[in-house]
């Protein structure tokens, strides 16, 4: 886009959103296998990459490394959807990661009882409880969290999706600030600063 660069992934059941700081010299989308992505820029040097599209595949140029990788059409990405109306609470992204962690090992690992295959999250009155079980155990973390127009909201996040926004939240809890969550009637939001987490 015209001020950075978004980049998108989904495995259909958990979709993120990152906006990187770049100088764009003409907008566009493409779309490449992820993990080969990663693999090779986490190979590069510090230093400025330079991105472009040329003849179906994407170029990377960073000093005197090059690559091409094929890809496909923007258009057929899976969609990952907005979550803009529904209850909305804040509060620090370190609580909220120490929260997961100490969650995150009483929930059941396996999807035969989904109601427990997750942690409930259930916001009232600026609290907001993170719990987990696996029938066995149970862990529980309370948190302060302001609130906006009142409002609350009981859901349960599958295990897999708390595992990914853990790992987001360890990423950025060092940064300090704000994670925004807005719970509709069947989607989770959490934003970062420059992160957006469905």
């Amino acid at each position: 886009e015209n001020d950075g660069v978004l980049l998108k992934a989904t495995n259909l059941e958990v979709g993120a959103t990152y906006h990187l700081r770049g100088k764009v010299e003409e907008i566009g989308e493409f779309t490449v296998p992820a993990k080969l992505l990663t693999d090779y820029v986490a190979s590069l040097p510090k230093e400025k990459v330079d991105v472009s599209f040329k003849d179906g595949a994407l170029h990377l140029v960073c000093g005197t490394h090059k690559t091409v990788i094929k890809g496909m059409p923007a258009a057929d990405f899976p969609f990952i959807p907005t979550v803009d109306e529904g209850t909305r609470i804040k509060l620090p992204i370190e609580a909220l990661s120490e929260a997961l962690g100490q969650v995150m090992f009483t929930v059941s690992p396996t999807e035969t009882r989904t109601e427990i295959s997750g942690a409930l999250f259930a916001y009232a009155d600026n609290r907001l409880v993170v719990a987990g079980t696996d029938s066995y155990r149970l862990a529980e973390k309370t948190l302060l969290a302001q609130g906006e127009g009142g409002g609350s909201f009981r859901v349960i996040v599958p295990v897999r999706a708390l595992q990914e926004l853990e790992r987001v939240c360890q990423g950025v809890s060092e940064a300090g600030g704000v994670a925004e969550l807005v719970v509709s009637e069947s989607q989770l939001a959490v934003m970062f600063p420059g992160i957006e987490f469905v």
